[in-house]
C-alpha cells in the first residue's frame, strides 16, 4: 500500500447525531479530500452483498446494529 495521499482513507466514526457528516464534509472541503457517504450508498451495498450470498445485518442505513 502506498503512502501517497490518493491511496489513504480517513474514516470518521461515532454515535448517531455526533456530527460525523458535518465534520467530514468540512474536512473534505478544507483539504480538498474526496468525500464519500456510506449512508448514501448503503442500500446499493446491501443489495450487492445479498446478491452475492453474504449475510446482510439490517435493512438499510441506521440498521447496522439491528441483529446484535
Amino acid at each position: 500500500m502506498s503512502d501517497e495521499p490518493e491511496h489513504q482513507v480517513l474514516w470518521v466514526g461515532g454515535p448517531a447525531a455526533a456530527g460525523k457528516t458535518t465534520v467530514s464534509r468540512l474536512l473534505a472541503r478544507k483539504h480538498g479530500f474526496l468525500w464519500y457517504s456510506v449512508d448514501a450508498h448503503a442500500f446499493a451495498h446491501e443489495k450487492r452483498a445479498a446478491t452475492a450470498g453474504l449475510h446482510v445485518m439490517g435493512t438499510g442505513p441506521g440498521d447496522f446494529d439491528a441483529n446484535r
